[in-house]
């Protein structure tokens, strides 16, 4: 077989023993390490023990690291991210809101919490502690930063929104505040829940309760609006400042703004909710309504008026729930010719007669008439008192009486 000198040593078979045919060192430049042990071989090469090389024990850095490509002339070397050895993922905290890459997540330590870029570089995602709905603004025009909004249909497979409104039921629905300027025919997001930043809340106190306004399509004030407009609370300031202000939002159910004094809650014919103006005296309530009127009926407490003495009473029955004569000094010659009012099927009406201490013949007229059970009272007895119950009749269009005390107490 053919042998081939290497300045002295053959190479049998195409082979060489390297632990006999070889020795010295081979230099750096020739692609060697110019050295004969490790020690030297990483000191010529300039490798770090524990930094530039993959090792293990406690010269290469903290324990349970993640490894991590360097990009320049290191293999690998130890992240700050670590993994236990039960499985649990710790990623190191950072403050001052970290640097954007889309799809980058770190510790939070500012809002503790994950925080997470989309492919959007204008806003961070804190998770757990905010909720967003990705929207497109088809209004016609760029919708601010920190503007409540509401969903008017859906375009691209996104909802379109417009500025929210409380002057009416459909544009009240607020779902939240845009969390970035988003310009017309783009996508953008709206905060449902969470803090929305960088407002000018330099108008509100901290801690105040926010609500959409029913002036302003898209802004918000401290003083809930009122009927008929509506009342949505959208959130509370967190943090009063200029430029740097805080809105955190929380969900919320519109209703009716309050009404005012002396107004009542109902229902219109097309089914929403109106307040309207009660109208009329403290015991009958009329409420206004665009059909007409209803009328309530309501005795919180007996209207009474007397009088001494009169041979033809003046009983006003709608003002009158009971009419008291103290000391009749004469016949009573008619009680229908001074009786006025409009009354109403059912309505009820006492008398309470006391004479002067000599008995008085009572003459009721037209508008009275005796029941069945119950007798007007003819004469009082002397020094007695005497009570007359009354129930108007419509269909009869009498005051009949229903109980009397003829004996008197």
């Amino acid at each position: 077989m053919a042998r081939t000198n290497i300045r002295g040593t053959q190479i049998a078979d195409g082979s060489v023993d390297l632990a006999l045919d070889v020795t010295g060192t081979l230099p750096v430049t020739n692609g060697g390490t110019g050295a004969t042990d490790a020690a030297g071989a990483r000191s010529n090469l300039g490798v770090a023990l524990g930094t530039d090389t993959v090792t293990a024990g406690s010269g290469f850095g903290t324990d349970n690291a993640v490894l991590r490509a360097d990009g320049t002339s290191k293999a690998a070397q130890a992240s700050l991210v670590t993994v236990s050895d039960t499985g649990q993922l710790v990623l190191p905290g950072i403050a001052g809101g970290g640097s954007y890459a889309a799809g980058a997540m770190f510790y939070d330590t500012d809002n503790e919490a994950l925080t997470f870029f989309n492919a959007d570089s204008a806003v961070a995602l804190q998770v757990g502690q905010e909720f967003w709905i990705r929207v497109r603004n088809v209004s016609g025009s760029t919708i601010a930063n920190g503007v409540a909004v509401y969903i008017t249909g859906s375009n691209s497979g996104y909802p379109t929104i417009a500025p929210a409104k409380a002057d009416a039921a459909a544009t009240t629905v607020c779902v939240g505040l845009t969390t970035e300027s988003i310009a017309n025919n783009s996508n953008g997001f709206v905060t449902a829940m969470g803090v929305v930043r960088g407002l000018d809340t330099s108008g509100f106190s901290a801690g105040a309760n926010v609500f959409l306004s029913a002036a302003t399509a898209g802004l918000l004030t401290t003083t809930a609006p009122v009927s008929p407009n509506y009342r949505y609370r959208v959130g509370m300031v967190a943090v009063s400042h200029a430029s740097a202000g805080q809105i955190h939002v929380t969900p919320s159910t519109a209703t009716l703004g309050n009404g005012t004094n002396n107004q009542l809650l109902g229902i219109s014919g097309s089914g929403t909710q109106e307040f309207k103006t009660l109208q009329g005296t403290s015991g009958r309530l009329t409420v206004t309504h665009a059909a007409g009127t209803v009328t309530l009926d309501t005795l919180p407490a007996p209207r009474v008026n007397t009088v001494t003495s009169s041979a033809t009473p003046s009983i006003n029955v709608d003002t009158t729930d009971m009419f008291t004569i103290t000391a009749l000094a004469a016949a009573i010659t008619s009680m229908t010719t001074n009786l006025t009012g409009t009354p109403v099927n059912g309505q009820r009406l006492t008398i309470r007669i006391k004479d002067d201490g000599t008995a008085r013949a009572i003459t009721w007229g037209a508008s009275f008439v005796s029941s069945g059970v119950a007798t007007l009272l003819a004469t009082t007895v002397i020094s007695k008192t005497h009570l007359v119950n009354l129930m108007y009749d419509s269909a009869a269009a009498k005051w009949v009486c229903v109980a009397c005390d003829l004996v008197g107490y």
